[in-house]
């Protein structure tokens, strides 16, 4: 039974120092390090993009360690344990806690892009919490929730009876490469976009600058035959 993202994410995340900046940085708890499965859903996006820079920040409910480390995209999976309900976190300090993290993302990176995580299962009260995370996510830019609703609801559970399993990881995984591909197909249009700009105001100066180098005119001017209108002060 794999713990921690098991042995590759681990792997990497030791690899990179706390302060290091790292392309992808996620803070989960037990549902992301693949507990109860083989392969996490971290440790499948950590396949799919092979070469990047991942670090790796583990916690049981939404106090983590802060100050976090600075990423180009950040995932936050928290919240079950919050929502466990034999010792729930009251919904306004996980608000809190939950606020601390990505403003502590943001302090590292204000350019950082934000995924996070709806609750896992933890039915009915789950609802109220993922009403706190959406609700987080709107107060900040280039912020996004993904519910785990429909996942969780269909999904198949692993040998502890809780914990999801190999199949269920997958289409975690799914649904969070989707939403990350989401957000590089935009941010792709944008750096088009603006390099055309740049190209355009780039031909518009090349018109100005050849409209300023034309040759001298070897055309007299010729003199204004109207007589001049003397002005009213000099009589």
């Amino acid at each position: 039974m794999r713990t921690l993202c098991g042995s590759i994410l681990m792997a990497v995340a030791l690899l990179l120092p706390s302060e290091a900046r790292a392309d992808i940085l996620i803070v989960g708890d037990s549902l992301t390090a693949g507990y109860g499965a083989r392969h996490g859903f971290a440790e499948r996006l950590l396949r799919t993009y092979p070469g990047q820079r991942l670090n790796f920040v583990g916690g049981r409910t939404a106090q983590v360690p802060l100050p976090l480390p600075a990423a180009d995209v950040a995932i936050i999976e928290l919240g079950t344990n919050d929502a466990n309900p034999f010792t729930p976190t009251h919904l306004s300090s996980f608000g809190r806690s939950y606020r601390r993290i990505i403003e502590s993302l943001r302090d590292a990176n204000p350019r950082v892009r934000i995924l996070c995580l709806g609750v896992w299962k933890q039915k009915p009260q789950a609802a109220g919490y993922d009403r706190v995370i959406r609700w987080l996510t709107r107060q900040y830019p280039r912020c996004a929730f993904l519910s785990l609703k429909a996942l969780s609801r269909g999904a198949q559970r692993s040998a502890d009876g809780w914990h999801p399993d190999d199949r269920s990881h997958v289409a975690i995984a799914r649904k969070v490469r989707q939403r990350l591909g989401r957000w590089r197909r935009q941010r792709n249009a944008w750096h088009l976009m603006a390099r055309k700009r740049r190209t355009c105001w780039h031909s518009v100066g090349t018109l100005q600058a050849k409209a300023c180098h034309r040759p001298p005119c070897t055309t007299p001017i010729l003199a204004s035959k109207q007589p001049s209108r003397r002005s009213p002060e000099t009589g």
